[in-house]
C-alpha cells in the first residue's frame, strides 16, 4: 500500500471515530447538561433529543442508500443494455465472419473445381471377379474438364502392391473405365497430363471400396433398462443412388440382416431378417424392437452385434453406430 493510500485510509478512520465520538459520547453528555441547566433555570428544552437525532440520521442514511441503490440499478441496467448491445454486435460480426468464410470456402472450391481435370468420379460395382476373393469389377464414370481435350491423359490407380494404368480419350470429357478393386485395399487415383511439353500429376483422390459402400448405411441402436426388463431397438437405413446402364439393379440392396444380442457374453437373441420394414426404389429400412426379461435387475455388459449382407455377398460389420 502506498503512503498516500495509507494516509487517506488513516484520515478516513479518524473521521469515522470523530463522528462516532461526537454522536454517541459527546452529544449525549451535552444534551444531559443542557437538560439539567434548563430544568434548574426553569426554561424550555430546545436541544434535540439523542433518539430523535439518531432517528433523523438513520432516516437520512436510508434515503441516501435508497437513492444510491436506485442510481446503481439504473447504471447497472444501462451497463446490461450496453453489454447486450456489444454481445449482439459480436454475434453479428461472428455471423458475418462465418458467412464470409463460407463464401471464401465456396470460392476456393469453385476455383479448385475449375482448375481440376477430374470434375467428378462415380463408382459402381458390376460383379465379383471370378476366382478371386473380395475382388470386384467397378465401373468408374467420370467427367474431365474441357482443358483435357487434345492432351494425352493417363489414369493411374495405385495401391501398395501395384499400379494400374489406363489411357483416357482426349476427344470427350465424359467417359468410363472398368477397374478391379480389392474390397479393403486403400487406393490413390489420379491422372497424369501430358500437354506435349511437360507431364504433370493432377487431382489425387483416395479410395477404399469397403468404406465407400459402408457410407450408404445409417445404423441406430438404442437400449433402455427398467428393472428386470431390457428394451433393445435398432434401425438400419440403406440409401443409394440410381444405378447407370449395365449395373445390377439389386446389387446394393440388403440380402439379410443378422442380429445377435448378448448379456454378459451369453446369446439371448440370434435372428436373421430378409424382409425390410420399408422399401422404395433406392431406400430400405430394417427395424426391430426386442423386450427381454432378465432374472435380476440388469447389470454387467449388454452387446448387440449387427451384420449386414448385400446382394453382392459383401458382409458389413463394425459399422459406426449412432445412438
Amino acid at each position: 500500500m502506498s503512503f498516500i493510500a495509507s494516509y487517506v485510509f488513516i484520515m478516513f478512520v479518524l473521521i469515522i471515530l470523530a463522528i462516532v465520538f461526537l454522536l454517541f459520547i459527546f452529544y449525549p453528555m451535552y444534551y444531559k447538561s443542557k437538560v439539567n441547566r434548563s430544568f434548574t433555570d426553569g426554561k424550555p428544552i430546545k436541544t434535540i433529543e439523542p433518539v430523535t437525532l439518531y432517528g433523523a440520521i438513520l432516516l437520512g442514511i436510508l434515503i441516501f442508500i435508497g437513492v444510491s441503490t436506485l442510481s446503481s440499478i439504473r447504471n447497472l441496467n444501462y451497463e446490461v443494455l450496453n453489454l447486450t448491445g456489444q454481445v449482439q454486435r459480436v454475434e453479428f460480426d461472428n455471423n458475418r465472419l462465418h458467412n464470409e468464410i463460407l463464401e471464401l470456402s465456396g470460392d476456393v472450391e469453385i476455383a479448385l473445381y475449375k482448375n481440376s481435370y477430374i470434375q467428378y468420379v462415380e463408382y459402381e460395382i458390376i460383379e465379383a471377379v471370378e476366382g478371386e476373393t473380395d475382388v470386384y469389377s467397378v465401373k468408374l464414370t467420370f467427367s474431365l474438364s474441357e482443358k483435357s481435350i487434345d492432351q494425352t491423359i493417363t489414369l493411374f490407380v495405385e495401391s501398395n502392391d501395384e499400379t494400374q494404368t489406363f489411357d483416357l480419350s482426349n476427344t470427350t470429357v465424359r467417359q468410363f473405365t472398368i477397374i478391379e478393386f480389392e474390397l479393403t485395399t486403400d487406393y490413390n487415383i489420379y491422372v497424369e497430363v501430358d500437354d506435349g511439353t511437360d507431364t504433370t500429376i493432377r487431382d489425387i483422390q483416395s479410395f477404399n471400396l469397403y468404406q465407400y459402400l459402408v457410407s450408404r448405411f445409417r445404423v441406430y441402436v438404442d437400449m433402455d433398462t427398467m428393472g428386470d426388463n431390457v428394451t433393445t431397438e435398432y434401425y438400419i437405413e440403406n440409401n443409394w443412388d440410381n444405378v447407370s446402364e449395365g449395373i445390377p439393379e439389386n446389387g446394393l440392396k440388403i440380402r439379410e440382416v443378422s442380429v445377435v444380442v448378448k448379456e454378459n457374453g451369453n446369446i439371448i437373441i440370434d435372428e436373421v431378417y430378409t424382409t425390410p420394414n420399408v422399401r422404395t426404389t433406392n431406400y430400405e429400412l430394417y427395424s426391430r424392437l426386442y423386450q427381454t426379461d432378465v432374472e435380476t435387475p440388469f447389470s454387467g455388459s449388454w452387446e448387440i452385434i449387427i451384420i449386414i449382407t448385400d446382394e453382392y455377398g459383401i458382409e458389413y460389420s463394425n459399422m459406426p453406430i449412432q445412438r
